[in-house]
C-alpha cells in the first residue's frame, strides 16, 4: 500500500487521480488487489521466479504511459483485471485455499534453499584444498 502517499505528491500520477475525482483513486487501489493475486499466481507458477512478477509490474507501468488513457478507461481494466483474477481464483482454488499445498510448496522452497548451502560448502572445501 505504499502507493497511498503518492496520492501527496502534486503532479504525481495517483494525485491527479484523487484531485480529478475520488472515485479515481479508489478504483486504483481497488485495481492493486487483482494485480497484485495474478503477480502472485504468476510467482508461484513459475517455481518462485521473481523476475516473472517483476516484468508483469514494470510492462503494466510502460504500458500505462505509452497508452495514456482517461481514468474512466481504469475502471474498465480494474473490472477486466478482476474477471481474471477472478477466473485464475476459481481455477487454482487448491493452490489458494488448501493448507496442503502450502505444504508442499514450502517444502519445494526449503530444499531449493538447502542446494546452494550445500554447494558453498563443497566449493569451501576444495578451497582448503588448494
Amino acid at each position: 500500500m505504499w502507493h497511498v502517499p503518492l496520492a501527496t505528491i502534486d503532479g504525481y500520477y495517483h494525485a491527479n487521480l484523487v484531485a480529478e475525482s475520488a472515485i479515481y483513486g479508489i478504483n486504483f487501489l481497488a485495481s492493486i488487489f487483482p494485480f497484485v493475486l495474478l503477480m502472485n499466481w504468476l510467482y508461484y507458477k513459475t517455481g518462485h521466479n521473481i523476475l516473472v512478477a517483476v516484468v508483469l509490474h514494470l510492462s503494466a507501468n510502460v504500458f500505462s504511459e505509452i497508452f495514456t488513457t482517461h481514468p474512466d478507461s481504469k475502471i474498465i481494466q480494474t473490472i477486466l483485471l478482476l474477471v481474471v483474477s477472478g477466473v485464475v481464483l476459481f481455477k487454482e482454488r487448491n493452490m489458494f485455499f488448501e493448507e496442503k499445498y502450502h505444504k508442499k510448496h514450502q517444502y519445494l522452497l526449503n530444499m531449493e534453499e538447502a542446494i546452494p548451502q550445500r554447494s558453498i560448502v563443497v566449493l569451501s572445501t576444495f578451497d582448503r584444498l588448494d
